[in-house]
């Protein structure tokens, strides 16, 4: 009989088996030349970003830069622009940053360890392909992630949780009033993701999807959430260089 260390050994090598295999992949269809049309979120340290909708205010600001592996990305304060899909890493503290390479934007959720009321957690980081500047209206991008929860306890297990998402170009080169400011070159794309937790299995898959207005040289101008009643956060200022 295999010993229950055994057991949880090649449990926790499954799991990154799936996770070498499948985490932080993409497919796109559409053009692949990969030509940049513009820089749609300028990434210089002290960039911000305000926004409004209803009573509240996101506020968004670049703090710094980390090199991983060759590429540069750029770490901000928080990055609340994603509803209910990334809510397990922004409740946790999780840092998210951006890289970009050529037309394509990358975010980066980082690792965190936790403890709560004594019991230390571990989620690992991972990354998704959020947008692509080059694409043409109509043509959209696909991928996976994974990221794994980890508890030292023995009555808590270690969970899966797998993220596929689409996204798609729905409107290039417009013009949008938001706030009073007329913004040009506009890019109006739908990003949405659908989390599974694989390990459990025990609710189905959660599907969030959300609309973005980003502007030539501003960054995002407006989101609007299609999962919470249509939430719409709105452009109030932004300091960019």
């Amino acid at each position: 009989m295999i010993s229950k260390k055994k057991n949880i050994a090649l449990f926790l090598f499954s799991l990154l088996m799936v996770i070498s295999l499948t985490g932080c992949s993409d497919d796109s269809t559409g053009n692949e030349n990969q030509n940049l049309t513009g820089d749609y979120w300028p990434t210089s340290v002290n960039n911000a970003w305000v926004y409004t909708g209803g009573t509240d205010e996101i506020s968004i600001k670049i703090i710094g830069t980390e090199d991983v592996n060759g590429s540069k990305y750029y770490g901000f304060n928080q990055l609340d622009i994603f509803g209910g899909a990334t809510e397990v890493a922004v409740h946790n503290g999780q840092s998210f940053s951006i890289k970009k390479n050529k037309g394509d934007y990358y975010i980066k959720v980082d690792e965190k360890n936790t403890t709560i009321d004594g019991v230390s957690s571990k989620i690992t980081g991972y990354e998704f392909l959020f947008f692509k500047d080059y694409l043409d209206v109509n043509e959209t991008w696909t991928g996976t992630y994974n990221y794994i929860k980890s508890n030292k306890a023995s009555f808590l297990p270690i969970q899966l949780t797998e993220g596929t998402y689409t996204g798609e170009i729905l409107e290039k080169g417009i013009s949008l009033t938001v706030n009073g400011t007329v913004f040009k070159n506009v890019i109006k794309f739908r990003f949405t993701q659908s989390i599974d937790d694989v390990t459990l299995n025990v609710w189905p898959a959660w599907d969030y999807s959300s609309d973005y207005w980003i502007a030539k040289d501003v960054g995002i101008i407006k989101f609007s959430s299609n999962t919470y009643n249509g939430k719409i956060s709105e452009h109030k200022s932004h300091k960019v260089k």
